[in-house]
């Protein structure tokens, strides 16, 4: 959304090569790592980077669990608009599982799940760490064109 300046992009803005580029360079300007907020909590006071994008579920209860030298160096900051991600349980092509797969969805399990695990969950109280100033938008600004976040995973694995 940033480097389109709006959040309403298809796929055909994703294949664009002037797009491919500069994902490219996103891609190569940072040191990939699967928890950065975790990464520069460990090695303050000289972490690795200046700033890392993470989840709020991961960098939330970090922040909580820190030392008070560690924790109050850090700020977490939320974009605006504040990005989402939307949790769709589907079922597999094998008939075995699906009644697992249907319990787990319609149930408390997903939702106990998530919640426990830091992430926002509507109607359930917040996690430690997590902001309650923070609202999430009532859509989700995602693009609705069925083949852009596959298109998005392909690209990505291209840069990568």
């Amino acid at each position: 959304g940033e480097y389109f300046g709006r959040t309403d992009y298809f796929l055909a803005d994703l294949q664009d090569l002037a797009f491919e580029s500069w994902f490219g360079r996103l891609e190569g300007s940072a040191r990939p790592s699967a928890t950065p907020a975790l990464d520069m909590l460990r090695d303050f006071p000289a972490p690795p980077y200046d700033a890392a994008g993470t989840t709020e579920a991961e960098a939330g209860p970090a922040l909580i669990r820190a030392s008070p030298d560690r924790s109050d160096a850090f700020r977490l900051l939320y974009p605006d608009p504040v990005a989402s991600a939307s949790v769709v349980l589907a079922l597999s092509t094998s008939t075995a599982r699906d009644t697992d797969i249907e319990d787990l969805a319609g149930g408390s399990a997903a939702r106990d799940a998530l919640t426990g695990t830091g992430w926002r969950v509507e109607g359930e109280p917040l996690g430690p760490g997590l902001d309650p100033d923070v609202r999430l938008d009532a859509g989700s600004n995602l693009p609705v064109e069925p083949g852009v976040y596959l298109a998005l995973q392909e690209t990505w694995a291209e840069v990568t």
